[in-house]
């Protein structure tokens, strides 16, 4: 089991792992682009990046059985912050799609951008079981966490939170 982070490569940034046992780290890849780690799929097989190798940021799957690279999303905008389900099956991230930063999912097979959210928001976090999505968001100058189904649908809750804040980080805990 090797670990995996985003570093520099001369210019740019790359995607490399490291060994926890005899810290012996590796490039993964190594071309002339912006490559930031999102997340690794739970079975431990795929790493889902942002890069900017097709021109835009946009999402990239890169296999550990043989090292084939698939382009997830295109266009024009920028997605970035990747989060995979707890099941394998979906990629959560962020884009600029309507000109503003909103929350989209895609199957980690491949297909269709499908839009979860559409308010201008900042940080979102899959729960344990991957049937709900929390979005930190700003609702009329009012920072507020929408509560929603990860298949889609409006908001189940909508909880208000500090004005003053650092949006630094959004999760859930396994308690019930």
């Amino acid at each position: 089991k090797k670990l995996l982070y985003t570093g520099p490569s001369g210019e740019q940034l790359d995607i490399w792992n490291i060994d926890p046992v005899t810290n012996g780290s590796r490039q993964v890849t190594n071309d002339s682009y912006i490559e930031k780690l999102g997340c690794v799929s739970p079975d431990g097989r795929y790493a889902v990046f942002s890069s900017n190798r097709s021109g835009n940021f946009n999402l990239w799957k890169l296999s550990f059985a043989g090292g084939e690279q698939q382009q997830l999303t295109q266009g024009n905008e920028v997605d970035s912050n990747a989060t995979c389900s707890p099941d394998g099956q979906w990629v959560l991230f962020r884009s600029f799609r309507e000109g503003k930063s909103t929350f989209w999912k895609i199957a980690l097979a491949g297909g269709d951008p499908q839009q979860l959210f559409n308010k201008q928001s900042s940080t979102a976090a899959i729960s344990p079981d991957g049937k709900l999505v929390a979005v930190r968001y700003v609702d009329e100058r009012t920072n507020q966490i929408a509560v929603l189904p990860f298949n889609g649908g409006d908001p189940i809750a909508t909880l208000p939170v500090s004005i003053n804040y650092r949006d630094v980080g959004l999760g859930w805990t396994a308690d019930s």
